[in-house]
């Protein structure tokens, strides 16, 4: 059942993306999406039941399901972590890019004031999943660490992403270089004082 429920929910976001760039993410697009894909338009009501809130959370899912679809044909797998996180955020930019004035349209839907919470959950969420397919089972306060940095390298890279128009995203995949290894020299300076202050506050 939950399968087909997902099932459903992707048939109406796929008819859903292509009018989002020009409608918005709106109730009446939403409901326009679920008859162009042969449903009942009450059906958006019983798999989307937050409405509009639940598709822009669903496309969020979607990339996430299609990023790691992807990552799942990945041959040879980078060994080192640093390359594997790369990789995994490049992998979702490339799957959002030919929505990217859909995903703009949901950038916009997140920054209002009342939605932002929700909005970093969202990245988090993503941040989680990509260090998971890494294999990453830390439990201590580099769980937190890695998802907060990594969320700011989504988002950061997200943006630039939506306003590139370099040959193959070029100028987006260096921007995500330099912030790959931005971040990897923050984590070990905020790791090296967390351990500081444990061994001399203990």
């Amino acid at each position: 059942m939950t399968q087909k429920i997902t099932t459903i929910k992707d048939n109406i976001l796929t008819s859903m993306l292509s009018a989002a760039p020009f409608e918005g993410w709106t109730q009446v697009s939403l409901k326009k999406a679920t008859l162009a894909a042969g449903y009942h338009q009450d059906m958006a009501e019983a798999v989307f039941i937050q409405g509009v809130q639940d598709v822009v959370i669903h496309f969020a899912d979607w990339a996430d399901r299609h990023m790691l679809a992807r990552l799942s044909h990945l041959s040879p797998r980078p060994r080192r972590i640093r390359d594997q996180i790369t990789e995994a955020v490049w992998t979702r930019i490339n799957v959002l890019s030919p929505y990217r004035d859909a995903e703009r349209q949901a950038v916009s839907y997140w920054v209002r004031p009342f939605r932002k919470r929700a909005g970093a959950q969202i990245l988090w969420k993503t941040s989680d999943v990509i260090w998971q397919w890494a294999g990453d089972e830390s439990q201590d306060y580099n769980y937190y660490t890695k998802r907060t940095l990594l969320s700011g390298v989504l988002a950061t890279t997200t943006l630039c992403a939506l306003d590139d128009t370099s040959p193959d995203l070029s100028t987006t995949r260096h921007f995500l270089d330099r912030r790959i290894e931005n971040v990897m020299q923050l984590g070990g300076v905020i790791g090296k004082m967390k351990t500081f202050r444990h061994r001399y506050t203990s």
